[in-house]
C-alpha cells in the first residue's frame, strides 16, 4: 500500500501460423494512474535497480508494434526473424535467442496501449515461419526467465505497475482540496516527483501511515498504532490460551469422572479394603492410577509390546521407582466376571512363591482392569526349547530343575494357597525364565478360583490346542487334573524337544501326546527323545520320566497323579541324579540344598575370591563341592 506498486497477470497474445495480421489491446487501463516503466528505488545504503516489465515477441517472421491509444502513435516496434543456414533446416528454427525480440517500454508513461502483429513473408531469405507467434509481457530479469515461461517451468508470470494519485497536485496543494486522499489520522503524504521509482515528469502523491502505525491511510482510521495492534494480538492470544486451558481442564475433569466411574465399577473400594487388611499384602500390592500406567508404558506405545495373546496384550513398563514391569491389558472382561477378577487379584496378591510371577498390583481406572506383574527378561521355556533352525542347548540338568520348579508352583496353587487356583492354560509359553533360567509360572488370565470344599468347576472350555485336557474338553468340568495333563505335555516337550503339534519330515502334523503314547505302547519309548537328552540323561532317569509323563497323560483325570505327587516324583528324580553325579551349587539355591541336606555325602564350602558375587551364571559367589565319604 505504501510502495505504490500493483502486480497483475497480463494476457498473452498468440498469432497462429495462418494469421497475417492481428491488432489487439495488450492491456487497457486508460484513465488509470498506472505506469509500466519503473526506474530505481533508494535502499538504506545504495540504489537498487527495480525489475522492469518486458514485452517479448517470440516466433519467426514477425513484426510487432506498440501504439499509444491516447496519441495513436507507434511508440516501439521490433522484428523477429529466423534464418536457416540450410534449406533442409527450414522446419528447424534456431534456438530461442534467435527467434524473439523485445519491445521497448522505457519511454512509456501511459496505460492505454495496443499491440499490432504482422507476419512477414520473406521466403527468398530462407526464413523459418512455421511456428506460432507469442507476445508476452511479464516482470523478468533476464533471458532465463523467458526460457522458463516458454517451457512451462515458470508459472508465476506477473507484471509490475506503478501508481499514484494523479490529479497533478503535490502534497502541499492537494491537502487543502476535497479530493485529498490521505484521510486517515496518523497518515502522511509523499510527493511522487521526489520518488526515484517514478519517471521524472510524474506529478502526484502517495499516502502512508506515520511511524509506529500500520494499515490503510486512504480510509478513515485506517492507520492503527503498532502498540494497539500488539495489545489486540496479545489479548487474542490470552483469550485463545484461556480457552485452551479451560478446554483442557474440562477434558481432565471429564477423564477424572470417567476414571472414577470405572474404579467404582471395578470394585476399587472393595479391593482397597482387601489389600489394606494385611500390612504384608499392602507392601507388595498396589492399586495404580491410569496416569502412572500411561507414563510407565509411554501411553501404551506399540514399541513396548512384549506379546499378544487370546486374552490381551502385554506391555513393558518402567515404574517411577525404576522397577521394570509387565502390564497386561486384557481385551475384554464381562461385567459378570468383575467380582471374580477382584477375588483373583486379592488371592494372587497373597501369593509369594519364588516360582510364580509376582503381581505388583492393578489399575482399575479403565473399562477393563490392568494387571501389573514383575518383568521376566529371558523369554519363555518355549523360546529356549524350540529354537528356529537349530537344536536347543538347554541341558538335561536345567530341564529337570525347570520341571521341578514349575511343578512346585502349580502344586502350591492347587493346594497350598488359601483358595485353590486352577491355572487352565498351562503351557511352555506360560513358563517364563529369568536370567538364571529359574522358572516362573505366569498368565492367570484364564485361571479360576475354586473353594477348598469343591473338586471341580463347570466352565466354558478354554485352553490351548495340544495342551488341552481331553476329559475337560468333553465334559466342561475343570479340575486340578486338567492342569496335570497340560503339565504332562510340558514334560514331554522337555524330553523330546518337539512342539505339542509338530510336523514330520513328510509334513504330516501330529499330536505329540498321542504319538508319544503310541510309541510307548509299541515298546519304542526312546524313539522321540531329544538327542541332547539321550546323551546327558541316564537310562533309569529316562524310564522314570517317561513313566511319569504317561501317568500325567492318562485320559481319565482320576487316574492321573496330583500336582503335589508329580512334584515329589520330580524332586526324587533330581535328588538321585545329584547324589550320583555330584553338583555345583550357588549359595542361596535353597531347593537343591534342601534336596541334599540329608544325603550320605559330605560337602565343603569353597569361595571364589575373583567373583565378588557379581554373576550367578559365570562367577559363582560360592560353590559346594561334593565328595563321597571314603572309609579310612
Amino acid at each position: 500500500m505504501n510502495k505504490g506498486l500493483v502486480y497483475i497477470k497480463p494476457p498473452t497474445v498468440v498469432m497462429g501460423v495462418d494469421d497475417e495480421f492481428i491488432s489487439t489491446s495488450l492491456i487497457d487501463l486508460e484513465n488509470w494512474p498506472y505506469s509500466f516503466k519503473l526506474k530505481e528505488q533508494m535502499t538504506r545504503n545504495s540504489y537498487q535497480e527495480l525489475t522492469s516489465n518486458r514485452v517479448y515477441v517470440v516466433g519467426c517472421s514477425a513484426l510487432a508494434s506498440i501504439v499509444d491509444l491516447t496519441t495513436n502513435k507507434t511508440i516501439s516496434n521490433c522484428f523477429s526473424i529466423c534464418i536457416a543456414s540450410e534449406p533442409s533446416q527450414y522446419s528447424e528454427p534456431y534456438d530461442i535467442d534467435s527467434r524473439y525480440c523485445t519491445l521497448d517500454l522505457s519511454s512509456m508513461n501511459t496505460a492505454a496501449l495496443e499491440i499490432h502483429l504482422t507476419r512477414l513473408n520473406l521466403t527468398e531469405l530462407h526464413l523459418v515461419n512455421t511456428s506460432n507467434i507469442n507476445v508476452i509481457m511479464f516482470n523478468g530479469d533476464d533471458d532465463y526467465d523467458l526460457q522458463g515461461v516458454l517451457n512451462g517451468s515458470r508459472t508465476n508470470v506477473e507484471a509490475t505497475l506503478a501508481w499514484y494519485m494523479n490529479d497533478h497536485l503535490s502534497c502541499k496543494e492537494a491537502i487543502n482540496t476535497d479530493t485529498y486522499a490521505c484521510v486517515s489520522q496518523n497518515s502522511l503524504c509523499r510527493d511522487v516527483m521526489t520518488d526515484t521509482i517514478y519517471l521524472s515528469n510524474s506529478i502526484g502523491y502517495l499516502c502512508q501511515c506515520s511511524a509506529s502505525y500500520q494499515g490503510n491511510p486512504y480510509v478513515p482510521s485506517g492507520c492503527q498504532g503498532v502498540i494497539i495492534g500488539a495489545s489486540t494480538g496479545i489479548g487474542l492470544l490470552l483469550l485463545c490460551s484461556s480457552l485452551l486451558i479451560l478446554r483442557r481442564k474440562w477434558e481432565k475433569r471429564k477423564q477424572k469422572k470417567t476414571r472414577e466411574k470405572y474404579f467404582h465399577q471395578n470394585h476399587g473400594l472393595l479391593l482397597q479394603q482387601l489389600i489394606s487388611s494385611s500390612e504384608d499384602i499392602s507392601e507388595r500390592t498396589k492399586i495404580f492410577s491410569l496416569e502412572e500406567m500411561e507414563k510407565a508404558t509411554n501411553n501404551f506405545d506399540e514399541t513396548r509390546v512384549l506379546g499378544r495373546g487370546g486374552h490381551g496384550t502385554v506391555y513393558k513398563g518402567i515404574l517411577s521407582d525404576q522397577r521394570v514391569v509387565a502390564v497386561k491389558k486384557s481385551k475384554y472382561v464381562k461385567q459378570s466376571e468383575i467380582d471374580q477378577f477382584i477375588n483373583e487379584v486379592a488371592v494372587l496378591s497373597q501369593i509369594n512363591h519364588r516360582n510364580i510371577v509376582k503381581l505388583f498390583g492393578c489399575c482399575l481406572e479403565t473399562e477393563v482392569p490392568l494387571l501389573i506383574y514383575e518383568f521376566i527378561s529371558n523369554g519363555t521355556l518355549l523360546d529356549h526349547l524350540h529354537i528356529p533352525e537349530g537344536n536347543s542347548t538347554l541341558s538335561w540338568d536345567d530341564r529337570l530343575r525347570i520341571a521341578v520348579e514349575a511343578a512346585g508352583a502349580l502344586a502350591y496353587l492347587h493346594s497350598a494357597a488359601s483358595i485353590s487356583i486352577f491355572h487352565r492354560d498351562v503351557k511352555s509359553s506360560n513358563v517364563l525364565l529369568d536370567d538364571h533360567l529359574t522358572a516362573k509360572i505366569s498368565d492367570f488370565g484364564s485361571s479360576r478360583l475354586i473353594p477348598l470344599d469343591q473338586t471341580h468347576l463347570l466352565t466354558a472350555v478354554q485352553g490351548t490346542f495340544g495342551y488341552l485336557d481331553p476329559e475337560y474338553y468333553q465334559t466342561s468340568q475343570l479340575t486340578e487334573k486338567s492342569d496335570v495333563y497340560s503339565f504332562g505335555v510340558i514334560l514331554l516337550e522337555l524330553l523330546t524337544g518337539k512342539k505339542p503339534i509338530f510336523s514330520t519330515e513328510y509334513e504330516d502334523r501330529l499330536n505329540l501326546s498321542m504319538h508319544f503314547l503310541q510309541t510307548v505302547r509299541a515298546n519304542r519309548p526312546f524313539d522321540l527323545i531329544d538327542d541332547l537328552v539321550m546323551k546327558e540323561a541316564t537310562e533309569e532317569e529316562l524310564i522314570d520320566m517317561i513313566g511319569l509323563v504317561e501317568m500325567c497323560l492318562r485320559l481319565k483325570g482320576v487316574k492321573r497323579p496330583t500336582m503335589k505327587e508329580v512334584e515329589d516324583k520330580l524332586q526324587n528324580l533330581r535328588r538321585i541324579r545329584l547324589k550320583k553325579t555330584g553338583h555345583c551349587l550357588v549359595k542361596g539355591d535353597e531347593e537343591t540344598e534342601h534336596l541334599l541336606r540329608d544325603s550320605p555325602y559330605a560337602f565343603s564350602e569353597v569361595v571364589d575370591p575373583a567373583s565378588q558375587g557379581t554373576s550367578r551364571n559365570y562367577t559363582l559367589e560360592k560353590e559346594f563341592m561334593w565328595s563321597h565319604h571314603h572309609p579310612r
